[in-house]
C-alpha cells in the first residue's frame, strides 16, 4: 500500500523553537532534510485569552466547555498547558 501511495507526510508545529531545537526536533522525526517556514509570533487573526481554572478537577470541565463552543460558530480554541505534567493523559468526562 505505501508504495502505492508514496510516503506519509509528517509535519511538526512549535510555538518559539530556536534554531537549535528545530535541529533536534527534525533530527528525533528522522527528518533528512526539511523544509522550514519560521514566521514571527505576532499574528494578527488569533486573539489570545487567558483562562485560569481552579484546579486539576475543573480542568477536563472547563476544555469541554471550550471545545463544545465550535458547535456555536465561535472559533475553535488552542489549548496550552505549561508543562507536559499538567497535560491530561486520560478522554475528559463528558
Amino acid at each position: 500500500m505505501v508504495g502505492q501511495l508514496g510516503a506519509p507526510r509528517v509535519a511538526a508545529f512549535t510555538a518559539t523553537a530556536t534554531p537549535e531545537v528545530r535541529r533536534d526536533i527534525a533530527h528525533q522525526l528522522g527528518f533528512s532534510d526539511p523544509r522550514l517556514h519560521v514566521r514571527g509570533f505576532d499574528r494578527p487573526n488569533l486573539h489570545y485569552v487567558v483562562e485560569r481554572v481552579t484546579g486539576g478537577d475543573d480542568k477536563p470541565d472547563k476544555l469541554i466547555e471550550l471545545v463544545a463552543q465550535r458547535r456555536d460558530g465561535r472559533p475553535s480554541p488552542l489549548v496550552y498547558a505549561s508543562t507536559r505534567k499538567e497535560t491530561p493523559r486520560s478522554t475528559p468526562r463528558r
